[in-house]
C-alpha cells in the first residue's frame, strides 16, 4: 500500500451564480451586485474618459443569474479602471428622489384645492 495519497480534485467553479454568491465571494452586499446589475458603476479610465458599466446578467424565473466569465470582465474593467463607489446609480436615484418630490407636492396642492373645496 502506498503511503502517499493523491488530494481530492478541486471542486468545479460554478459557471452561473447568484448575487448572493457574486456578493460573498467579492465581500459586498447582495444589493450592491443588484445595483451592478441594473445601474451599473462610474469608472474613468486611463485615459480619464468617465463611463457606466454594468455587470451582465440575465433573470430566470425572476432571480437575476450572472455568468462567471461577465464577472471576470466586469472585475476586470472595474479593477483597471478608477470607481466612484458614490456615484453607483446616483444618477437614478436622484432622478427617482426627484420625482418623488414632485408628487408630493401635486399631492399636497390637490389637498390643499380639496379642503378648499375646489375638487372633488
Amino acid at each position: 500500500m502506498d503511503a502517499t495519497k493523491t488530494p481530492p480534485p478541486a471542486a468545479p467553479q460554478r459557471k452561473t451564480l447568484t448575487p448572493e454568491c457574486v456578493a460573498a465571494e467579492l465581500d459586498v452586499t447582495p444589493e450592491a451586485v443588484r445595483d451592478w446589475l441594473t445601474y451599473g458603476v462610474l469608472v474613468t479610465t486611463p485615459k480619464g474618459e468617465r463611463k457606466r458599466v454594468a455587470l451582465k446578467g440575465r433573470k430566470v424565473g425572476g432571480r437575476w443569474r450572472i455568468e462567471r466569465a461577465d464577472l471576470d470582465t466586469f472585475t476586470k474593467v472595474t479593477t483597471e479602471a478608477s470607481v466612484s463607489p458614490d456615484a453607483v446609480g446616483a444618477e437614478d436615484r436622484a432622478e427617482t428622489a426627484a420625482q418623488a418630490r414632485r408628487q408630493a407636492k401635486s399631492d399636497q396642492e390637490y389637498a390643499r384645492a380639496y379642503l378648499r373645496g375646489e375638487k372633488q
